[in-house]
C-alpha cells in the first residue's frame, strides 16, 4: 500500500510539475478548428430544426398538406 501511495504522489508532482514550452500551433491546426466548430454549430441547427418540425408536428402546428391539389393533379396526369 505504501509504494501505491508513493507511487500516486510521485506522479501527482511529475504531472503538475510545469516547464516552459517553445512550441506554437500553424495555421493548418487553426483552420481544422475553424472547420470543426463550423460544423458542429451547422449540426446543432439541424438537429434543432428536425426536432422543432417534430414537436410542432406532434403537437398539431405543422404544416398541412393540400390534399386537394394532389388529387387534381393525379386526375390530370390520368387523363393525358
Amino acid at each position: 500500500m505504501k509504494q501505491i501511495t508513493t507511487l500516486f504522489i510521485l506522479t501527482t508532482v511529475i504531472t503538475l510539475y510545469a516547464s516552459e514550452a517553445h512550441a506554437y500551433i500553424d495555421p493548418g491546426t487553426g483552420a481544422l478548428i475553424i472547420q470543426a466548430l463550423i460544423g458542429l454549430i451547422a449540426t446543432g441547427l439541424v438537429t434543432i430544426r428536425l426536432w422543432w418540425r417534430k414537436f410542432t408536428a406532434f403537437i398539431g402546428l405543422g404544416k398541412k398538406e393540400n390534399t386537394e391539389k394532389t388529387e387534381t393533379d393525379e386526375e390530370n396526369h390520368s387523363e393525358d
